[in-house]
């Protein structure tokens, strides 16, 4: 059985690391193809021209760091990068897994012989993290549709609350119907926005009831209240929601029928007014022969729901166009009639013209008119609302799933600290099983010195501080050795309002813990470094004007170096505008300004006249409207510059017009400093005359390569000059 073979790019300016890592995977039996370069160029390229399934990219390269092409978080990089290293303190750790490097490795002989399983490790570790990006991508896509599906629907109101009832969730149609802004309704009770005084106590006790048992109270048309404290009735259903480490979010599902009940009232008191009503109705509206069940009259909302003509329904019954999917569903409301003069809310399916499914609400009510008896029959659409009940319950499943998949503990204790239920990612974390976990009681769990305290907050929770902070603590792990975990735990209340259980979520937070104290003695390295290095550096925070725009910067710390370079001390510096430390325009604004305002880094070479220095500074934001320069007197290194820069420009016309034939070579040896070919780097004039060749074709490229059969000889002479340094005269 073959095994996909894995391409893997090696970036190192050491050769001979390279050739170790080849040799261990040969070794190993691995079925690996290794590219490797020198550079960070020479690593885009090999990525450009062939992704890699891993990277092993050396720290610091020739033309940069391995920092630079790192992207974080690693699992949104398009392949993992592992950081080699040669030393392996503390802070360059951080630094590249920060970046986003997969992994780090400090490189040594036992390092690079060990690489296959290294290597092997961090391709399982990739697939696991990409696997969970696919899955918290799906998650979100999925959620996004939900809340944009209710967020949209124009004639459902949904409200959206936390077992408080605090609102949580007001979409554009509750807007509509209850008259609060979302703004002003999100945060308040959602009992105190709509629900009228006399209904308030028991509401309240039937969102309790659903927190608790997660089972919703029957849908029921409500008379319930707008902003201007005026009644307006709705059909409303409930449902809940319990998504991984949050609290249960139970939704209102409020369908306004106040016409419905308009026309119903209207047909109580006047018969006249009957016919006017029923054709205005936006309800679907119909009227039937109750014996021979051929329809008098349609209203137009009726057409339009089925889609039949006036003339397709007219002295028909509904057999003729098969209106009812489900014929027991006419036979039911037949025999409810028969005893009872009208049938309210029921559910029933029809098939519309266009061949496709819808779900009504009707109610019909035995009528009389010129002494004949005749249906009325009027209903509601609720095929959205069913497709959305459909989803929620999908969504709670997921919701569902998702707990027992979470890494994070879930879990639930009685009044005396004994769990009574717990997900999956408690076994991991404390080592015992489900079965043990729910025979035992939580402070068994925890390490002597976090007994106290934790035993004195879980009283203060019983006592009635309903307060959701996050403890931090250690616990033993079956194993014996300590877990540290955050904790937030919140109340169960029954129906009466007394608190039944605590319920709450654990995280393991060990590697957090040991990130934080690394980063504390990073932070004491970083801050030793900053004020001993020989690099001038300054923080600044931008000041913009009443139309926010950039006027000036205020310095608010600056390093030792920049008062040796600037020759500005600090007390003259910090916590004052830059145009009074500079004493003229304020330098470079606008590259800062936008350094600060975009976050995006820059660095530049510059004169700055007033001080007669030519600065390289580098710039980058720690914060938004902050920025940070890093400098250096490059003054001399300019002057240097310049000066060779001439004399470079002198000698070069000094070559071109020598009458004798001139170029320079590099000699390419082998591993064992044995001369094999040699490099052209430059050629002049006379040189292209004598040997017929353009300077274009040769520049750069081995002698040999080109030549193969070219006179060995040469390169033995120009090795032993090259070597040896001694110049020698040769005629051939």
């Amino acid at each position: 059985m073959t095994t996909k073979s894995i391409h893997l790019l090696i970036v190192d300016d050491e050769e001979a690391h390279i050739e170790a890592i080849r040799r261990a995977f040969e070794e190993a039996g691995t079925n690996v193809v290794i590219e490797s370069g020198a550079t960070l160029r020479e690593f885009q390229a090999c990525v450009q021209a062939h992704q890699p399934d891993l990277a092993l990219i050396d720290l610091n390269l020739p033309d940069g760091r391995a920092v630079e092409v790192l992207k974080h978080p690693p699992e949104d990089a398009p392949f993992p990068i592992l950081v080699m290293t040669a030393f392996g303190n503390q802070q360059i750790v951080v630094e590249v897994m920060k970046a986003g490097a997969l992994d780090y490795v400090v490189k040594s002989p036992a390092a690079f012989a060990t690489m296959p399983r290294t290597v092997e490790q961090a391709l399982r570790e990739w697939a696991l993290l990409q696997k969970r990006k696919q899955i918290e991508d799906a998650l979100r896509e999925s959620e996004g549709r939900f809340r944009g599906l209710l967020q949209n629907v124009p004639n459902i109101a949904v409200q959206g609350y936390g077992p408080d009832g605090t609102t949580q969730y007001w979409n554009q149609a509750s807007e509509r119907l209850y008259g609060y802004t979302a703004k002003e309704a999100i945060g308040r009770n959602l009992v105190d926005l709509i629900i009228p005084p006399e209904m308030r106590e028991y509401v309240i006790g039937a969102i309790q009831q659903i927190a608790r048992t997660g089972q919703p109270i029957p849908a029921a048309e409500l008379s319930l209240m707008r902003k201007d404290g005026s009644r307006v009735p709705v059909f409303s259903s409930h449902t809940i929601v319990r998504a991984p480490g949050r609290a249960p979010e139970l939704f209102c599902i409020d369908v306004d029928l106040t016409e419905r009940k308009r026309a119903e009232n209207a047909l109580k008191e006047s018969e006249a007014l009957f016919f006017t009503i029923f054709h205005s109705s936006p309800i679907p509206i119909s009227l039937t022969n109750l014996t021979s069940e051929k329809w008098v009259e349609v209203n137009e909302a009726f057409l339009n729901v089925t889609g039949y003509t006036r003339a397709e329904v007219m002295g028909h019954s509904f057999r003729d166009i098969n209106l009812w999917k489900r014929p027991e569903d006419r036979e039911k409301m037949r025999k409810m009639l028969s005893t009872q003069d009208r049938v309210s809310n029921l559910e029933v399916d029809i098939n519309k013209k266009s061949g496709a499914i819808g779900t009504m609400l009707i109610s019909a009510e035995k009528v009389e008119q010129a002494g004949r008896p005749y249906l009325l029959i009027m209903g509601n659409e609720i095929t959205e609302r069913k497709q959305m009940e459909e989803e929620l319950r999908a969504s709670e499943s997921k919701y569902h799933y998702i707990i027992e998949r979470t890494h994070d503990v879930i879990f639930q204790i009685d009044l005396q600290g004994s769990y009574i239920f717990c997900n999956s990612a408690a076994e991991k974390l404390t080592g015992y099983p489900k079965a043990d976990l729910l025979r035992m009681n939580m402070f068994q769990l925890v390490v002597p010195e976090y007994q106290a305290i934790l035993k004195e907050r879980f009283q203060a929770r019983l006592a009635g501080d309903i307060e959701e902070k996050a403890y931090e603590f250690e616990i033993l792990h079956k194993t014996g050795h300590r877990v540290w975990v955050e904790l937030t735990t919140s109340a169960v209340l029954a129906k009466d309002g007394r608190l039944a259980a605590v319920q709450g979520m654990a995280r393991n937070i060990t590697e957090r813990k040991h990130t934080e104290e690394a980063l504390r003695d990073s932070e004491e390295k970083f801050r030793s470094l900053y004020n001993s290095m020989n690099e001038g550096m300054a923080l600044h925070k931008l000041i913009c004007d009443a139309d926010d725009q950039p006027v000036d910067y205020v310095l608010l710390d600056v390093n030792l170096a920049f008062t040796l370079i600037t020759g500005i001390g600090r007390e003259a510096a910090v916590g004052r505008r830059a145009s009074a430390v500079y004493g003229s325009a304020v330098p470079y604004l606008e590259t800062y300004a936008e350094v600060a305002m975009t976050g995006r880094p820059t660095s530049f070479e510059t004169t700055y006249e007033p001080m007669q220095k030519t600065f390289f500074i580098s710039v980058f934001s720690p914060k938004p409207g902050c920025f940070a320069t890093v400098f250096t007197d490059v003054t001399e290194r300019k002057r240097a510059e310049t000066a060779l820069w001439e004399s470079e420009k002198k000698y070069r016309s000094v070559l071109e017009e020598m009458v004798s034939g001139f170029a320079l070579h590099e000699i390419v040896c082998d591993e064992n400093g044995q001369p094999v070919d040699y490099i052209t780097l430059e050629v002049n004039k006379e040189y292209e005359r004598l040997l017929h060749t353009p300077k274009e074709t040769v520049l750069g490229k081995r002698v040999y390569a080109m030549w193969p059969d070219f006179d060995r000889e040469w390169l033995e002479i120009f090795g032993k000059v090259a070597v040896t340094g001694e110049a020698r005269c040769y005629v051939k």
